[in-house]
């Protein structure tokens, strides 16, 4: 198993969990579909209702400034200069917001207590955040991640107004115990409640293209042999991505796999689903980890970040728990998701020079901050791999 595919989970009354074929035809019930693309009882069910206002139409450039909040209070600026287009922002206690650029820009940020602003300096494809003092003032600190601190100059992806996707094959396996018409209606809300908060993040959606079943081996224990059978037996087609949702382990009663994948741009996720106890909502959760995954994304530290290592937990039931990303690995799925958008690509090798020259200063980083946790160090040796490749080949 690749790095970065394990999650575990701790306490809580129901058994513990933790972490992430027959060939099939595809057959779509277009009916469900349109439920999917419509994402009904998303906000509803979930509670992801945006938190960031921007008074300006997001435009498609293709750098990024990812700006968090950690106070206790809304925090207001505007930009005013660079080079993003002028706008009014409104960022509430704990969410963050994603400025697209092509290049630095400044913003005056509103001081509530004087009434007037702080201009500061932003650089392209950094992270930011702002933190409240001993006597409550608001300042604007940045994320230290190695650089020297980031981008001199944009990455010449080039404008790109549309949202980008990310098309999916959805399948269960042979053990699934519901009818398919419930299966495939309680999975497709899943995806599309997963969509809505990827587009909040990395502008980004999760596109339904085929649904079906596969066949697996119920004499195979092992979960990572378990996924190679998935890549060896489903062929993702016209799809970016095939997801398969497996039935066939019992409960567990101690930590273990949920979920994984081989890594950036892997043509194959695998996530249980079992157990009756699991809320829906954490469901939506490990998806979206294994998404995180597939876009780059690595275990953070953080403990309300999606992309935590212990995913469920007593705190995560309750209802007003969020769903987010860190700002460090919104970066990353951002830039990552820029390349989707504007160049197509299928391989974690084939992103842009600069891309990859980001993306390793940001993995070292990480790589420091969490010594025991492999999956930054893993991504980092993928590109560094993949650069040596392209050079053996010149």
């Amino acid at each position: 198993m690749a790095a970065g595919a394990t999650l575990y989970l701790r306490g809580g009354p129901s058994p513990a969990l933790t972490w992430t074929h027959r060939v099939m035809k595809p057959c779509i019930n277009h009916h469900a579909l349109r439920i999917f693309r419509r994402g009904l009882v998303v906000r509803r069910l979930f509670g992801i209702g945006a938190a960031v206002w921007m008074l300006v139409p997001i435009v498609g450039l293709a750098d990024v400034i990812v700006i968090a909040n950690r106070t206790s209070t809304t925090v207001e600026w505007r930009v005013v200069g660079g080079s993003a287009p002028a706008g009014q922002f409104r960022l509430e206690a704990g969410d963050l917001a994603t400025i697209p650029a092509s290049g630095p820009l400044s913003i005056a940020v509103r001081d509530g207590r004087r009434n007037d602003a702080v201009v500061t300096h932003l650089d392209a494809d950094c992270c930011y955040y702002f933190g409240q003092t001993r006597s409550g003032k608001v300042q604007l600190a940045k994320i230290g991640l190695g650089d020297g601190d980031a981008s001199d100059s944009a990455r010449g992806l080039g404008a790109n107004q549309a949202l980008g996707t990310i098309r999916v094959k959805l399948l269960v396996d042979d053990d699934e115990p519901a009818r398919r018409p419930v299966w495939e209606r309680r999975l497709l809300r899943r995806m599309s409640a997963a969509s809505s908060i990827l587009e909040k993040f990395c502008r980004l959606r999760l596109n339904v293209v085929s649904v079906g079943t596969w066949t697996t081996d119920n004499a195979t224990q092992d979960f990572s042999r378990t996924l190679t059978e998935f890549e060896r037996t489903v062929r993702t087609e016209s799809a970016d991505v095939a997801i398969g949702f497996t039935s066939q382990y019992d409960i567990p009663r101690s930590r273990m796999h949920l979920g994984g994948t081989r890594g950036p741009l892997h043509s194959h996720i695998l996530i249980r689903e079992w157990s009756q106890h699991i809320p829906e909502p954490q469901r939506v959760e490990l998806l979206l980890h294994e998404i995180g995954h597939y876009l780059g994304a690595v275990h953070s530290p953080e403990p309300a970040s999606i992309m935590r290592a212990v995913l469920i937990s007593k705190r995560t039931r309750n209802a007003r728990f969020p769903i987010q990303y860190d700002p460090v690995n919104t970066l990353i799925m951002y830039m990552v998701g820029e390349e989707l958008r504007s160049r197509k690509v299928d391989r974690f090798s084939a992103l842009t020079p600069a891309t990859q020259r980001r993306l390793r200063q940001i993995y070292r980083e990480l790589a420091k901050i969490s010594p025991r946790d492999s999956s930054a160090d893993s991504y980092l040796r993928m590109l560094q791999a993949g650069r040596a490749a392209r050079d053996r080949g010149k």
